[in-house]
C-alpha cells in the first residue's frame, strides 16, 4: 500500500533537510554523512487520512501555481533576451551580394593543443604570463580609474580576504561573514587556510603560475553580443598533485567585447587569430598571445581589463557586453571548494577596487530537488523550491534532448548539448566537493529513490514526455553534471562508471554513452606538467575540446563574411529609415574596394596553416579594417548633413564605475552594499544563451 501523504510530508527527507538545515545555519563547510533512509513502504503502512487528503492537495495547488509562475517566468526570460538582442547596434548584412565566402575549415586544420587549449611550457614560459604580471595590469588600469594605491598586492588581497571572517580580516573589503554568513540567501562558508594568503602577497603571488591559455569563444553570447571568454588558469606550483591538501587554482575568464555588438562577422578576427597560433614556434605563439590579453588585436579591448570581470561589462549606446568573472579551485582545506567572483570599481566611499563574491552560476542549491521541502509550507525553503522545481518541469526538454518536437534517436543526443537554465536566484555562492560526494550537494540522492508524491515533482518529470522516458534520477544527474561539482567531480557523483548510466548520449567522434567523462580528479588541468605539458582531462580531450574545434571551424570560420551595419535602433522610425538609405549609399558607393579587399583576405586564408599564412590574414585584416573605418567616415558625415548624430563607436580604456544605491559612509557596511550592487546587476539579467544555444558557462 502507498504510504500515506502526511507520513511523507511529516519526514523532510533526512539526507537533503539535515543537510539543508545545517547550510541555512551557515555549516556549509562542514559536511555530515547521511543519516538513514526514510523506511520503505510496507502493507502495515496506515491508509490516507481527510487530513492527508487535504495536505495532499494543499500541496499539489502550489506546485501547479509554481508551474504557472515559472512558466510565465521563463516566457518573460526568453523576451529579455530577445530584447538584447534587439537592442545591439549592428548586424551582418547576411544575403548582401557583398559577402564573401571562405574556403572551408576543416575541423582538422586546428590544432586543439595551440588553438584551443595552450599548456605547454615551452610557450607559457617564452612571455610574461605570470599573476603579478596579470594583477599589475588590473591595478595599473584602476589606479587610472581613480583607485590610487591599487597594486597587484592589494587585489590578490582582496581576492582571499572574501575566505575570511571579519575577526581574521586583513582589510574592510568583501568577507565570507557578510550578511550573516550567507550569499543570496545561501550559507558561504569561511575558508581561514585559503584566507590567510591574504596576509602575505609578496610570497604568495609567485607560488602560481600559468598552467592553461583558453580560447572560449563558443561562449559568446546569443546574438554575439560578445566575442566568448577568454581565459588564464593559474594552478600553485609548490604542492604536489599526490598530496591531498594544499592545491589551488585561480581562473581568470576575461570577456571580450565585440567592437560592433551583433555582428559574427565583427569577432572573425579573433577567431582568425586563435586559428593562426598553430604551426607557430612556441616564442611567436607566446608573443601574439600576450599581445592578445594585455594589449589587445587591432580594433579590440584587451581581454585583461577591469571591466571585462565585472557584473555590468562594457556598457555602451550599442548594447552592453555583459561581463567574465574568476573563479577559485581550491583544496588548501577539507572539502574541496569551488567559488566565483567579480571585479567592481566603486567609489564607496572612496573610490577603490573590490573582488566581490558572487553567485555560481548553474549551480542551484542541493535542497531544492527536494520534493518534500518544496511540499512542506512550513520550511523556509518551500517557496523556492516549488518554483525550482516547476523551473526544471519546464526546462527538462534541454537535458533530455527533446527538441523540434521529439525525443532524440535511441543513439542519444549530443552531449555537448545537453544543459538547461538556472535561474540566478537558486543559485549557490559555493560548491563543496569530497569523495563521495556530499549528500546535500548530490541532486540524485537528494530528489531519492523513494516513491514520488502524487501530483508533485518526481512524478510530473517521470510523466513529461518532453523527459523522453529518462527517470528523475537521470534528469538530476544530467543536470549535476551542468553544475561545478559534477563537471569536476563525476566519480564523486557516480555520473561516470559502468552501473551509473545518463542515458544514452552522442559524442563528438559519432559514438555513444550511457557516462559523464571524467575529470583528472577535481581538475580538467594539472598543475604539474608531464613532460613539458600540463596534462587535460579525458572530458577536455574527448568531449569538450573537439566540440569547441568543430564550432570555431565550421559554426565561424566557414560563415561567409558579410558587411556589419548599424542598426540605428537609437533613433525614432523616421530618422531610422532615412540612416539605413544613408548607410545603404555609402556601402553601395565603396562596393567595388569592399569586393576586392574581401577577395584578398579570401586569398590569404586559403594558405597553407603557419605563419606566412598568419601575416597574410593579418596584413588583409588591416587593410578590411582600414576601409570600414574610410566607410563609417563617409556615412558619419551623410548623416551629420542631415543632423543626425550618433554616439562614438569607440570608447576610452577607462574602468567603469560600479554603482552603488545610498551607499553608506562606513567601510564594513558600504563593502555590504557594494556586494549587494553586484549580485543585484547579475540578476539583473535572465540566464546567458550563447551563440551554440547552450546555457553552460563552465
Amino acid at each position: 500500500m502507498q504510504r500515506s501523504v502526511s507520513a511523507w510530508l511529516g519526514h523532510i527527507g533526512a539526507r537533503s533537510a539535515l543537510g539543508a538545515a545545517l547550510l541555512l545555519l551557515g555549516c556549509g563547510g562542514q559536511h555530515v554523512g547521511s543519516t538513514a533512509p526514510p523506511p520503505t513502504t510496507t502493507a502495515s503502512s496506515p491508509p490516507p487520512t481527510p487530513q492527508d487528503d487535504a495536505t495532499a492537495r494543499v500541496a499539489r495547488e502550489g506546485f501547479e501555481r509554481a508551474l504557472i509562475e515559472r512558466r510565465k517566468h521563463l516566457a518573460d526570460d526568453e523576451l529579455r533576451r530577445r530584447q538584447v538582442v534587439f537592442s545591439l547596434g549592428f548586424h551582418d548584412a547576411t544575403g548582401s551580394p557583398l559577402c564573401v565566402t571562405p574556403p572551408p575549415t576543416l575541423p582538422t586544420d586546428l590544432d586543439l593543443d595551440q588553438s584551443l587549449w595552450i599548456h605547454d611550457r615551452a610557450t607559457l614560459d617564452a612571455a610574461d604570463f605570470s599573476l603579478e604580471f596579470t594583477l599589475s595590469k588590473l591595478a595599473s588600469q584602476a589606479v587610472a580609474g581613480g583607485a590610487s594605491g591599487t597594486s597587484a598586492n592589494s587585489i590578490f588581497t582582496a581576492l582571499w580576504d572574501t575566505q575570511n571572517d571579519t575577526a581574521h580580516a586583513v582589510g574592510s573589503g568583501p568577507h565570507c561573514s557578510d550578511d550573516g554568513g550567507r550569499l543570496n540567501g545561501f550559507a558561504n562558508s569561511c575558508r581561514l587556510v585559503e584566507g590567510a594568503q591574504a596576509g602575505d602577497p609578496t610570497h604568495q603571488i609567485p607560488k602560481y603560475w600559468p598552467i592553461g591559455i583558453i580560447n572560449r569563444l563558443d561562449l559568446a553570447h546569443e546574438g554575439w553580443r560578445n566575442c566568448g571568454e577568454h581565459r588564464i588558469i593559474y594552478g600553485r606550483n609548490d604542492t604536489s598533485t599526490s598530496s591531498p591538501l594544499g592545491r589551488a587554482f585561480i581562473i581568470f575568464e576575461g570577456l571580450l567585447p565585440n567592437p560592433r555588438p551583433g555582428c559574427r562577422s565583427a569577432c572573425e578576427p579573433v577567431a582568425e587569430f586563435w586559428q593562426g597560433l598553430k604551426g607557430l614556434s612556441p616564442s611567436a605563439r607566446a608573443a601574439s598571445l600576450h599581445q592578445f590579453f594585455y594589449d589587445g588585436l587591432p580594433g579590440f579591448e584587451p581581454v585583461v581589463q577591469i571591466d571585462h570581470y565585472t557584473a555590468d561589462g562594457v556598457a555602451s549606446a550599442y548594447g552592453s557586453s555583459g561581463g567574465g568573472q574568476i573563479r577559485t579551485n581550491v583544496f588548501m582545506a577539507v572539502p574541496w571548494e569551488l567559488k566565483e567572483f567579480r571585479l567592481a570599481l566603486s567609489s564607496t566611499p572612496s573610490t577603490h577596487l573590490s573582488v566581490v563574491p558572487t553567485m555560481l552560476k548553474t549551480n542551484p542549491f542541493g535542497a531544492l530537488w527536494d520534493e518534500h521541502v518544496a511540499a512542506t509550507p512550513s520550511n523556509p525553503l518551500s517557496t523556492l523550491a516549488n518554483r525550482f522545481e516547476a523551473e526544471v518541469e519546464s526546462e527538462v526538454a534541454g537535458l533530455s534532448g527533446f527538441a523540434s518536437g521529439a525525443c532524440p534517436a535511441p543513439s542519444g543526443g549530443d552531449i555537448n548539448k545537453i544543459g538547461y537554465a538556472v535561474s540566478l536566484p537558486f543559485d549557490t555562492g559555493e560548491e563543496p566537493q569530497q569523495i563521495p560526494a556530499s549528500p546535500t550537494t548530490d541532486y540524485a540522492f537528494i530528489l531519492g529513490t523513494t516513491p514520488p508524491l502524487p501530483g508533485l515533482f518526481k512524478a510530473t518529470l517521470a510523466s513529461n514526455p518532453e523527459s523522453c522516458g529518462l527517470s528523475p534520477s537521470v534528469i538530476a544527474k544530467r543536470a549535476q553534471a551542468n553544475s561545478c561539482g559534477g563537471c569536476h567531480d563525476p566519480i564523486g557523483y557516480t555520473l561516470t562508471g559502468p552501473v551509473n548510466s545518463l542515458g544514452s548520449m552522442r559524442l563528438p567522434d559519432g559514438t555513444t554513452t550511457e557516462q559523464w567523462p571524467d575529470s583528472l580528479g577535481f581538475v580538467h588541468a594539472g598543475e604539474a606538467p608531464v613532460a613539458g605539458v600540463h596534462p587535460l582531462s579525458p572530458a577536455l580531450t574527448t568531449v569538450f575540446l573537439p566540440e569547441r574545434r568543430r564550432f570555431l571551424a565550421e559554426d565561424v570560420l566557414s560563415q561567409a563574411t558579410c558587411p556589419c551595419e548599424e542598426t540605428f535602433h537609437s533613433l525614432n522610425p523616421p530618422l531610422q529609415a532615412k540612416a539605413v538609405t544613408i548607410e545603404e549609399e555609402v556601402t553601395r558607393q565603396l562596393a567595388p574596394e569592399i569586393l576586392r579587399e574581401n577577395e584578398r583576405l579570401k586569398a590569404a586564408l586559403r594558405e597553407a596553416p603557419g605563419p606566412k599564412r598568419a601575416a597574410a590574414v593579418q596584413s588583409a585584416r588591416a587593410r578590411v579594417r582600414r576601409l570600414e573605418q574610410k566607410r563609417e567616415q563617409a556615412r558619419s558625415r551623410a548623416l551629420e548633413s542631415q543632423h543626425i548624430i550618433l554616439p562614438p563607436l569607440t570608447r576610452e580604456l577607462k574602468p567603469q564605475i560600479s554603482k552603488v544605491p545610498d551607499a553608506p559612509r562606513d567601510p564594513e557596511q558600504a563593502s555590504v552594499a557594494l556586494e549587494k550592487a553586484v549580485q543585484d546587476a547579475i540578476r539583473a539579467e535572465p540566464p546567458r544563451r550563447t551563440v551554440t544555444g547552450s546555457f553552460r558557462v563552465h
